[in-house]
């Protein structure tokens, strides 16, 4: 029996923009009685992968290597199946041979969603299907943070201004050798500071990188979560969200924080959704607590990808 749609990515763990998306679409679909297969990349054989593949009638791909990205596109369209490709993260910031990958896959797809405009208008010129489409998609589930962690939290902003809070799936570095997400610069923007500045680090990567690097970072006001938690969820103690990227794609960590009112400071990278505060450097950076953006509207995403896939799979 062919199922009706594919879905190729990872699921947590790891805890990242793209595994996390994944998993609420997934939870999302489910609840809906969509009807849908899953394959892990991480944990699931190729076999499998292809095997499904050949018995779905669309294939929707979440994945980050742009090689790996085309040969399934390829595949895909070589076999009739329909495939949409979301590519999480901005256009253009590997190195050339992988952006040529990418570009061959937007052209050959046959729906490329896009989670930034100048990523969007990029793969405009290279399939005029492209789509823009935001990445966020809210828990179905309540979501808690853990007792420790809020208890640290109220302990160490206890004599403090604020709490400011920033993440990073992974320490990443750009094609340049720059640190993507840009921490250690936050760290040292911080000290001296009246903020709490708590650091999502879900891999517990970051903090083992800084301390064998940088362990001259490490201050009182300077809090590493460096295992799983709900960030979301961190969210409600935060008073500001900070976004250090040099690049991205759409950030639905921008969005979880601007629809939990918190006030977002995000680098001006890319393009962000309205209400998001941008700057070039850090020291342009002013905190207010009375300059929150309340007007933050939701775009179903789930509704719109629901619709888009009846819409293929009724061609």
């Amino acid at each position: 029996m062919q199922n009706r749609i594919l879905f190729v990515g990872t699921l947590p763990p790891p805890i990242g923009g793209v595994t996390i998306h994944t998993s609420r679409l997934l939870k999302h679909l489910a609840s809906l009685g969509v009807n849908f297969d899953f394959v892990d990349i991480k944990r699931d054989g190729v076999a499998i992968l292809f095997k499904k593949i050949l018995n779905s009638k669309i294939v929707h791909l979440h994945l980050s290597n742009p090689f790996f990205i085309f040969l399934m596109v390829t595949f895909s369209r070589l076999t009739m199946t329909r495939v949409i490709v979301t590519i999480h993260g901005n256009l253009g910031r590997f190195n050339k041979a992988y952006n040529l990958f990418m570009a061959l896959a937007i052209r050959l797809a046959t729906l490329p969603l896009l989670l930034n405009e100048s990523s969007y208008q990029i793969a405009l010129s290279l399939n005029k299907k492209s789509l823009l489409l935001s990445s966020f998609i809210p828990p179905l589930d309540d979501e808690e943070l853990d007792k420790d962690i809020a208890l640290e939290i109220n302990r160490l902003s206890l004599d403090l201004d604020s709490v400011v809070v920033t993440n990073a799936a992974a320490v990443s570095f750009d094609i340049n050798g720059n640190e993507i997400y840009g921490i250690t610069d936050l760290m040292r923007w911080v000290k001296g500071k009246n903020y709490l500045l708590v650091i999502s680090d879900p891999s517990g990567m970051y903090s083992k990188w800084v301390e064998g690097k940088f362990p001259e970072l490490f201050a009182k006001n300077i809090y590493f979560i460096s295992y799983q938690h709900s960030f979301y969820s961190l969210l409600q103690y935060a008073d500001y969200f900070i976004r250090n990227t040099l690049t991205d794609g759409d950030s639905a960590s921008i969005h979880e924080a601007l629809s939990s009112s918190v006030n977002v400071w995000a680098t001006n990278k890319v393009s962000r959704p309205k209400g998001v505060h941008l700057y070039s450097n850090l020291s342009e950076i002013k905190l207010k607590k009375d300059d929150m953006y309340r007007n933050y509207v939701y775009n179903d995403v789930v509704k719109a990808l629901t619709s888009l896939y009846s819409s293929i799979g009724n061609q």
